[in-house]
């Protein structure tokens, strides 16, 4: 139905198609009387089952820590960012739940401090102010993002999703911040810098470093690393409420 082709033979009443293109798994249809004695048949059901054996089997860590997240039921995020060619550390502690974002960030730099909220409700996109209980209203999202896609407004974990889609991570041990640590390491790609996930004894993300962007735009951002304090569901959905904020239209 979606085009898909596959090539196969059919012989002695059985049709084999080589569906993975490997020789290491044939789909067959097979006529009533044919002899299918040669084959080892499995159900679909038991296909599946392997199937999800072996995707178990070839999880990462960083699968193993986006598992964990749902943006949806409840997700909390807090952690640094530093950002060494800018001279700039950044807290951030973030929430996400059923459609709903706030993230604040507080930038230090050059001995001054400042916060930042972005909060997202209903698709419409604010900044506030918490010193000074003030905001303004900045855009409107598609419903495509703020559903399950919400958290990828965050940076850590928008750098954790790109990650999980590549294959060709490799595993390292690694020494950051005085201390040798498990690693995958996803390598500079023609669009994509060096990233690097750091892991604790428990499987627990402490780390991710990413080098320049790639694109010479960007570039003067420089490195960036993530010091992850933690990763949990533990929302404060009292942040959600900003009706004590004025804002500005």
């Amino acid at each position: 139905a979606d085009g898909t082709v596959t090539g196969g033979n059919a012989r002695g009443g059985i049709i084999e198609l080589d569906i993975y293109g490997t020789g290491d798994m044939l789909l067959i249809y097979a006529q009533e009387k044919a002899d299918t004695s040669s084959y080892t048949l499995l159900t679909i059901d038991e296909v599946k089952e392997q199937m999800a054996a072996a995707e178990e089997a070839n999880k990462t860590k960083l699968d193993n820590i986006l598992d964990g997240i749902d943006p949806v039921a409840g997700a909390h995020l807090r952690y640094q960012r530093r950002l060494d060619a800018l001279n700039t550390v950044q807290d951030y502690d973030v929430y996400a739940k059923d459609g709903v974002y706030y993230s604040a960030r507080t930038t230090k730099v050059a001995g001054a401090e400042s916060t930042l909220v972005t909060f997202i409700k209903d698709g419409k996109v604010y900044n506030l102010y918490p010193d000074k209980k003030t905001g303004n209203y900045v855009t409107d999202l598609p419903l495509s993002v703020t559903n399950d896609n919400i958290l990828l407004m965050d940076d850590l974990f928008s750098e954790m999703r790109m990650a999980s889609v590549r294959t060709d991570q490799v595993e390292e041990d690694r020494e950051i911040e005085g201390a040798s640590f498990p690693a995958e390491v996803y390598p500079q790609t023609e669009y994509s810098p060096e990233t690097v996930f750091y892991f604790a004894e428990d499987g627990s993300l402490a780390y991710c470093y990413t080098a320049a962007p790639v694109i010479e735009s960007a570039a003067y951002v420089g490195d960036s690393l993530y010091t992850v304090g933690s990763i949990d569901g533990e929302v404060d959905e009292s942040l959600f409420d900003i009706s004590a904020y004025t804002i500005q239209e």
